[in-house]
């Protein structure tokens, strides 16, 4: 009720605290309204670019098996094969298994000389459309291992090291085999890699080409023949 000679009051602050929750609730709500907007907004884009991204991962799996890259970036591609070798690789219609019985822990230049067998083992066996397969063997510890080496015409080779600042004479093995239907030949030591595509080469050509043919293996710095045997 109003009471006379008094100022008729203003609206309480219930009232005004009522229509500020009021505006900021629906303020409030507009803001989650936006917000869930954009987050559905950002979901379907999420969803978009996965399936863009999917897409070209199909794409370029679909590709990466019809066409073939390998990339060697060395000055004078050391790691790539010659046109020959990839000629000769091309003629196996077969499975060719090379064993390599390689010790492991050479010194200086010949633990580097493993290293390279196995990456243009990598090599070759990439160009052979799956028939080129190749495992490493560690004799040294392996009496039966060493038995099948030296079966094979691999025998251990003596290398000077030094162990415990001692210098020791080591016996080693650095050869491999290569297995073709009935036949096989062998690399008895490998001590340089000078010359080794050559090698490795020439025996695979022995095993599965029955027409002999000359081949070359040209290099940056030289050329070299492959004679007919």
């Amino acid at each position: 009720y109003f009471q006379r000679g008094h100022r008729q009051p203003q609206p309480s602050i219930f009232c005004l605290c009522g229509r500020f929750l009021f505006v900021y609730d629906s303020s409030n709500f507009r803001n989650k309204e936006v917000e869930i907007n954009m987050a559905a907004q950002d979901k379907k884009t999420f969803i978009t670019y996965l399936c863009i991204v999917g897409a070209i991962l199909i794409i370029l799996n679909i590709v990466s098996r019809n066409i073939f890259f390998r990339w060697d970036l060395t000055d004078n591609q050391m790691y790539s094969l010659s046109d020959s070798s990839k000629s000769v690789v091309g003629k196996i219609d077969d499975r060719l298994t090379m064993k390599v019985y390689f010790s492991d822990n050479l010194p200086g230049e010949y633990g580097n000389n493993r290293r390279y067998l196995q990456d243009i083992l990598e090599e070759y066996a990439a160009y052979s459309n799956g028939n080129i397969h190749f495992e490493f063997y560690r004799p040294d510890d392996d009496e039966k291992m060493k038995e099948d080496a030296q079966k094979s015409g691999i025998q251990p080779v003596q290398l000077q090291v030094i162990e415990n600042d001692n210098l020791e004479v080591k016996r080693v093995y650095m050869g491999m085999v290569f297995m073709y239907e009935d036949e096989r030949e062998t690399i008895p030591v490998i001590q340089t890699t000078t010359g080794l595509e050559y090698d490795i080469t020439t025996k695979i050509k022995k095993l599965v080409d029955t027409n002999k043919e000359t081949i070359a293996i040209a290099k940056t710095s030289s050329q070299i023949d492959i004679k007919n045997e």
